[in-house]
């Protein structure tokens, strides 16, 4: 008895997925969302919030894959596009076992390509801070020091503005309440460093300095940080597509008795090969093109809380991976192409 091509996988009776996933993922969301308004949070309690964001959906992952493969199947309008959606509704859960890495990988693309992980407290560029010598605090030899600022800058060709400090608050500037001048240099960072070296003869005992001299230590630590944050992206992207390519391969083992009926009742190759990747395809954009977004989102708030801005290296090194790992994705998908064609070459025989 030959059956008809969907027939063969209504042999078994899926066990479907429960609105409690639901129901525990818009409680978590909101539960996160209301924290996260509450404002005043630290970049600890932030990231955490992150992490249960990820939690719920991964709570709720099956749940919409079941629904999508539902959605598709109301309006698929080509064979193939039914046979995956009967495939998502059928096992949502492997379905997304398969696409769960790089669910993940594209959440933390999203969240450390674009959080701007600068730590550093002091925003004073293009600044050249000279202290005044100990014991020579009176406002003429300020000014005198001042003068002699303005001197050298203009002899070196340096364009500067240079101001008297005296009596300032701590965060006013580089001097951190004590007296002294500063410079602001115009004509980028060549210009800064010249003006260091004119200024050095300035003060013997503390030559001139710009915020690099606070932030160099928290520089090194985020271009470390900044690594290791690439380093795990790359890293996950990688484990997730080899874990999508043995489960796309793995699956077409497990279904090889249904793949074999459906080419025995007439069924193309080509449209069971269409069908396997689109039932990948389909939650994989979606799902993991809404935890990227998700991640996008996280990091401008942790942006936001710690007072940076995006960060727009990051934000083209999120779009290089998204290209690639959608690239690396189809090459493992297809990977298993030929098992396929391997495992239905024979359709009079029954496949074991």
């Amino acid at each position: 008895m030959v059956r008809s091509p969907l027939g063969v996988a209504q042999q078994s009776d899926p066990r479907r997925t429960r609105m409690i996933r639901l129901a525990l993922f818009v409680g978590l969301v909101l539960y996160v969302v209301t924290t996260a308004r509450g404002g005043g949070l630290r970049t600890p309690q932030i990231v955490a919030l992150m992490i249960l964001f990820y939690g719920a959906f991964w709570i709720v992952g099956p749940w919409a894959v079941d629904r999508l493969g539902g959605i598709m199947g109301r309006f698929a309008r080509r064979p193939a596009t039914l046979l995956a959606a009967r495939r998502l509704s059928d096992d949502p859960r492997g379905a997304w076992r398969t696409v769960s890495g790089l669910v993940l990988a594209g959440f933390v693309a999203g969240f450390f390509s674009v959080a701007h992980l600068d730590v550093g407290g002091f925003t004073y560029p293009h600044q050249v801070a000279v202290a005044t010598p100990g014991g020579t605090h009176t406002p003429g030899t300020v000014r005198e020091t001042a003068d002699r600022a303005r001197t050298l800058l203009k002899q070196a060709g340096v364009p500067a503005t240079v101001r008297i400090r005296t009596g300032d608050r701590a965060d006013e500037s580089l001097l951190l309440g004590n007296t002294g001048v500063t410079a602001k240099i115009s004509g980028g960072p060549a210009r800064v460093d010249t003006a260091v070296t004119v200024l050095a003869p300035l003060n013997r005992a503390a030559p001139a300095y710009t915020d690099k001299y606070f932030t160099a230590v928290d520089d090194f630590s985020t271009g470390q940080l900044r690594n290791l944050s690439l380093a795990t992206v790359t890293l996950s992207f990688l484990v997730a597509t080899a874990s999508a390519g043995l489960t796309a391969a793995a699956n077409v083992l497990d279904r090889r008795r249904v793949y074999g009926r459906l080419r025995l009742a007439g069924t193309p190759l080509r449209v069971l090969d269409r069908a396997r990747v689109r039932e990948t395809v389909v939650p994989l954009v979606l799902l993991a093109g809404t935890m990227t977004g998700c991640g996008v989102y996280g990091a401008m708030q942790l942006n936001k809380a710690v007072g940076t801005t995006i960060n727009t290296a990051g934000a083209l090194q999120l779009a290089a991976c998204v290209v690639l790992g959608a690239g690396a994705m189809f090459a493992a998908i297809g990977a298993s192409r030929p098992l396929l064609r391997a495992v239905t070459l024979s359709p009079a025989q029954e496949p074991d």
